[in-house]
């Protein structure tokens, strides 16, 4: 109990976190490689040496908080403790206004985590290890938040600290998410250089490195991907399309035709592709869904299927489903987004069903949708059995319908 009481806790913590650190910096996180060229490009014309490394360039610059506002690293641990404690006798609560106020507190601190120099960030995981008041669920959980906001700007030296103190933290933070986005290749050559230190929690930190970077490098995705097995690899395969934008889904499609994926694991980045596209509807499929193949297309749309986004426009995704798939497929692969839709607005699937012309693609669709209003509309369930065409399928339904 205590432990589902710790995870729920670090969840809640951690969203309140990512969800300012991605509010404060805004699109920051993806653009930092070429902050990072433009930076190296202002070094060389100044004479800054080429060896200088981009952590101490990164936070040698002015930092984004005023330094009136900024406290100094020995007393962040004290207000970092001390929000996380009200924080935590809030899990409970359902008084919004205490939970909005103290998470404020913690969008304070979040941000102060996110400016540190790896200085600072160092004193801040060393006090932590340091306060004998912690209890040990309470200083894992603070850890690895620390770690995991502060590896936006500060990912080696956050995931130099996670080998440190490995016992203490657990569970690899998710300082390869942050690192995959900035950096792709860095990280990647740190890992696999620190594979036998990171020993146990090598796979779920490469996994993790394998779904962030596919909007970077999306070749170098798919060579780590190669290294994964069993079910790490099919849940990385469908974690590294979802989150990205539409020129970066098209990026992936073309290196995903040009590699040597197999099988399997281009079904599952298909259907990530296709839940990634479904999440971010805007007004029409993206451009890169017209150079998919018949197969790749069923593929894509299972992932449709799966986002609960795309019940958003259910109408527009079902109408590319019957433009796109091979006709024998139809019905099948858009059954359980049409399924959904009928549950969750039945005249409107109604109505897109009395659109559809004849054939067999209609005839399951008003088939299944019979069957579905039986118990609530029976006369209406046999007024679209009765629609079907005259055979053994439309005997069958009406003697299921009595």
């Amino acid at each position: 109990m205590n432990a589902m009481r710790t995870i729920r806790l670090l969840v809640l913590l951690l969203g309140v976190a990512f969800f300012w650190s991605g509010v404060r910096k805004g699109s920051a996180v993806s653009r930092l490689k070429t902050e990072h060229e433009v930076l190296v490009s202002r070094a060389r014309s100044i004479g800054v040496p080429e060896n200088e490394n981009y952590e101490e360039r990164s936070s040698s610059r002015a930092p984004s908080r005023p330094s009136a506002s900024r406290i100094p690293a020995e007393r962040l641990k004290d207000e970092l403790v001390a929000a996380y404690h009200r924080l935590k006798s809030l899990e409970d609560s359902e008084d919004p206004e205490s939970r909005l106020k103290v998470e404020a507190e913690v969008r304070e601190w979040v941000g102060r985590l996110i400016d540190l120099s790896p200085k600072e960030l160092k004193r801040v995981v060393k006090d932590l290890l340091e306060d004998a008041g912690l209890a040990e669920n309470d200083r894992r959980t603070l850890l690895t938040t620390v770690l995991s906001l502060a590896s936006t700007r500060l990912s080696e030296t956050s995931a130099e600290l996670f080998i440190a103190h490995r016992e203490e933290v657990g569970n690899a933070p998710r300082i390869f998410e942050s690192w995959g986005k900035s950096d792709p290749v860095s990280a990647f050559a740190w890992l696999e250089r620190h594979r036998e230190e990171m020993g146990d929690q090598y796979r779920n930190s490469l996994g993790q490195l394998v779904a962030s970077s596919a909007g970077r490098d999306p070749a170098l995705a798919l060579a780590g991907l190669s290294k994964l097995n069993g079910p790490p690899r099919k849940e990385a395969a469908n974690r590294l399309s979802i989150a990205l934008d539409d020129d970066e889904r098209a990026a992936l499609l073309a290196e995903l035709h040009r590699s040597s994926v197999g099988q399997d694991d281009t079904r599952e980045i298909l259907k990530g592709l296709g839940n990634g596209a479904a999440s971010n509807w805007s007004s029409k499929p993206d451009s890169w869904m017209n150079d998919l193949s018949h197969s790749e297309a069923i593929s894509v749309a299972e992932g449709i299927s799966q986002s609960e986004k795309a019940l958003d426009h259910p109408d527009s995704w079902l109408d590319w489903m019957g433009k796109s798939l091979p006709p024998e497929k139809v019905a099948d692969t858009a059954k359980p987004l049409l399924t959904k839709w009928i549950n969750e607005d039945y005249e409107a699937a109604g109505e897109w069903i009395n659109r559809q012309p004849a054939g067999d693609f209609r005839n399951e669709a008003a088939a299944n949708y019979a069957r579905m209003m039986a118990k609530r509309f029976p006369d209406t369930a046999k007024d679209w059995a009765n629609s079907l065409p005259e055979g053994p399928d439309k005997r069958r339904l009406l003697e299921d319908l009595k």
